[in-house]
């Protein structure tokens, strides 16, 4: 499962460390659709939040520590083919297809828009 957290971000939190209780929309990797469950974050604590967009300008206030996986497309590319819950898209080249016209497509416009690198406290090198 992985959990938008857009609207986490929308909440307005008085106390960071205490208890967070709040409805995500979760998508089904496996169906692809979303639906609502509920979530609650105790603390204190440590919460590590991972997602392609995370670097985007509104959203840097609230987190601590920015942490980027520096990894290039040709290495998520490769990744992704192999990975067996992307096969139900089709054969390696329909895989490479989507990804290309998708999802790379709106990282480099992110990488372009919010510059994430410059942002980050450190950059994990992820050949």
């Amino acid at each position: 499962m992985r959990v938008s957290i857009s609207r986490v971000w929308s909440k307005k939190f008085s106390n960071r460390f205490g208890p967070i209780e709040t409805e995500l929309q979760v998508r089904d990797l496996v169906t692809d659709k979303v639906s609502p469950e509920a979530f609650t974050f105790e603390g204190p604590g440590v919460l590590i939040i991972e997602g392609v967009f995370l670097f985007r300008k509104e959203l840097r206030p609230y987190f601590d520590l920015k942490f980027w996986l520096d990894v290039s497309f040709e290495t998520a590319t490769e990744r992704v083919v192999n990975r067996a819950r992307d096969r139900r898209h089709g054969d390696a080249d329909a895989i490479k297809r989507r990804y290309e016209q998708r999802y790379f497509a709106a990282q480099r416009f992110h990488l372009e828009r919010d510059n994430p690198i410059e942002a980050a406290d450190m950059i994990v090198a992820n050949p």
